[in-house]
């Protein structure tokens, strides 16, 4: 879950910060951003062990300051994840679109092939937790995969001087500072597997080692998929910009123009790095949604809220 749940970060929403921190910028950005999540999860691993109640945010919030700051921490993880949701919706729709048009997917179609996405994974979702998490423990693997075969058919692209620019950093700090913000997307709502010690066996042990070693995946998938996109492609902002919201399958594209069944093979595949995402995003908006619920946080309720 720790991985499936943010490994889109590493398909899409990343590359903007290219054209503002330049590939070795863009991935000081990672690992900075690495470094903060790291601390974060491990600060989560002892909470969740601590106050396992599967509103996560909220109930440290409550626990520590009392249930304003629990509101306060409870809703805005709500809308972090629902907006989240929305932007891999969306990000879905353009991979997908890309498998029927890799030169120039429609934009129509993108947007169709997003809102079907969010049809399909719906009754996923109503299908139960236990169905949901073995769909998505399966497409983790898959998105790894891709990830890997990414790093791998890409390489007849690389060249030394796309990643080694002149100057290294082309806007300096200034522009690895900004393009952290793109950088946060590699790792965003993973503290979404806070939210399941009321449904995982010895939560105690489980979620510490899941969010741990989960974290450490990450931050090597981070690390090889920027150096690789960057070493195949140099022009991000510039031809590159089309292909923003499918960053990966562009890239591919560009490096195999002619091999049109391999590149719909990758792009299929990759796809699962979208969904999988899209899946454990859904369960991260519908689980907190409904602790604020229970908790009293979302209804008029004379009912103590749990934490």
């Amino acid at each position: 879950m720790a991985v499936g749940v943010v490994i889109t970060g590493e398909y899409f929403g990343w590359n903007f910060g290219l054209p503002v921190g330049g590939p070795l910028g863009v991935l000081v950005a990672g690992l900075i951003v690495s470094l903060l999540y790291l601390t974060w999860v491990l600060t989560l691993t002892e909470l969740s062990v601590s106050i396992p109640f599967s509103g996560g945010p909220y109930a440290y919030g409550r626990r520590a300051g009392g249930k304003f700051l629990g509101f306060i921490m409870g809703w805005s993880f709500f809308l972090e994840c629902l907006f989240a949701t929305i932007g891999t919706g969306l990000a879905t729709g353009a991979y997908i679109a890309f498998l029927f048009n890799r030169n120039n997917p429609s934009l129509f179609w993108a947007t169709v092939f997003s809102v079907l996405t969010v049809v399909v994974f719906f009754v996923i979702q109503a299908s139960g937790v236990k169905e949901q998490a073995t769909i998505m423990l399966w497409l983790t693997y898959a998105a790894i995969v891709a990830l890997v075969w990414f790093w791998l058919g890409t390489a007849p692209g690389w060249a030394t001087s796309n990643i080694v620019t002149k100057p290294l950093l082309p806007e300096g700090w200034i522009g690895v500072l900004g393009a952290v913000p793109f950088a946060l997307w590699f790792l965003v709502i993973i503290e979404t597997v806070a939210l399941a010690p009321e449904e995982v066996e010895e939560p105690r042990r489980s979620i510490p080692v899941g969010m741990t070693l989960g974290q450490l995946t990450l931050i090597v998938l981070v690390v090889f998929t920027v150096l690789t996109t960057a070493a195949a492609f140099s022009n991000f902002g510039e031809d590159g910009s089309g292909g923003s919201l499918f960053p990966l399958s562009f890239v591919f594209n560009e490096v195999h123009p002619g091999s049109t069944l391999f590149v719909l093979a990758f792009g299929t595949l990759a796809v699962s790095g979208m969904i999988v995402s899209y899946n454990g995003m859904i369960y991260a908006t519908s689980r907190q949604s409904y602790s604020l619920g229970r908790a009293g946080y979302s209804r008029q309720t004379n009912s103590r809220p749990s934490s």
